[in-house]
């Protein structure tokens, strides 16, 4: 866990209580990024950058509010803290946002992820450049003489989180992103320019596939693309591929948030004890996955996941 950040947050939730609040929430991220694209051989954008943002919830005479700051120097927080405060007390009453009851603190796993590569801060720039160059030219000579152009791209992420509750919830995570996408355009008969893509993600770079079938994959499905022709309207089954599901279900999942629920803005509001979906069809929800991104141990943060 980052030290200064867990000073910064226990004196932050000291200064809070010092200044009125019944009870607080203070959640605080450091993250820093590196995105780097090539096209046609040449870079086209290089991006850097390091962020830090403080956000707190507050808990008083039965009001509730939640803001954020990026300035992080303790005299200004004190004032922002203050400010947030004298503004919650304003609002009207919110009798159900309450923190949970801290006997749900009790009994968190405590298991490793792995979700934190260990050679990230070996990762550096003249790396980043041969992976991105590396994919682009796999594309390209995969795709021949059909290219109209290739865009290649690298991202990577390292973050910290950290979470503090006035109430005795202390919770903190780290983690590293590394992200590669390979897009073609290819000319197809007549005008048709097909467009195609390939992307991966892992939380361990080493775990990537090679810069150079990234971009032969890229390379191949839009290959695939040519020749395509309109078909008459009919209704036919289909096979969904594994990496459009997450737009399918993600719709079907919003219906579960209890957010959505509590607001009547579910179409699973009054669902319950009914069949919503096929029985060829489970749903496991589990927080333990290792080596997936965003995985946690905890939900919402202050929730044991037992």
């Amino acid at each position: 866990m980052n030290k200064e950040m867990y000073e910064l947050v226990a004196w932050s939730i000291k200064n809070a209580k010092s200044a009125g609040a019944d009870e607080c929430r203070v959640r605080m991220s450091s993250k820093r990024f590196v995105d780097i694209s090539y096209r046609e051989r040449k870079p086209e954008a290089i991006k850097e950058a390091s962020t830090r943002s403080f956000g707190i919830e507050i808990f008083v005479n039965g009001r509730y509010s939640s803001q954020s700051t990026s300035d992080l120097r303790k005299s200004a927080m004190k004032d922002f803290i203050s400010n947030a405060i004298a503004t919650t007390k304003l609002l009207a009453k919110d009798p159900y946002r309450t923190l949970p009851d801290p006997k749900y603190y009790k009994g968190r796993a405590n298991i490793d992820l792995g979700q934190l590569d260990p050679d990230y801060k070996k990762f550096g720039p003249e790396d980043r450049h041969n992976m991105v160059k590396a994919m682009e030219e796999s594309c390209i000579a995969k795709g021949g003489k059909k290219v109209i152009s290739v865009t290649a791209r690298v991202l990577d992420e390292h973050d910290e989180l950290l979470m503090m509750t006035s109430n005795g919830f202390e919770g903190s995570e780290e983690y590293t992103l590394f992200q590669a996408m390979v897009s073609m355009t290819v000319q197809d008969e007549g005008d048709r320019r097909p467009t195609g893509y390939s992307y991966v993600g892992s939380v361990i770079r080493k775990s990537l596939p090679t810069p150079e079938k990234i971009g032969a994959e890229a390379a191949r499905r839009t290959l695939d693309l040519l020749g395509g022709k309109k078909i008459k309207t009919e209704t036919l089954p289909i096979i969904i591929e594994n990496r459009n599901v997450p737009r399918i279900l993600d719709g079907f999942l919003a219906g579960m948030y209890g957010s959505n629920i509590q607001q009547k803005r579910s179409f699973l509001a009054d669902k319950k004890g009914e069949k919503i979906a096929s029985e060829y069809f489970t749903l496991i929800d589990d927080p333990f996955v290792k080596l997936i991104p965003f995985c946690s141990q905890l939900l919402k943060w202050d929730i044991s996941c037992l």
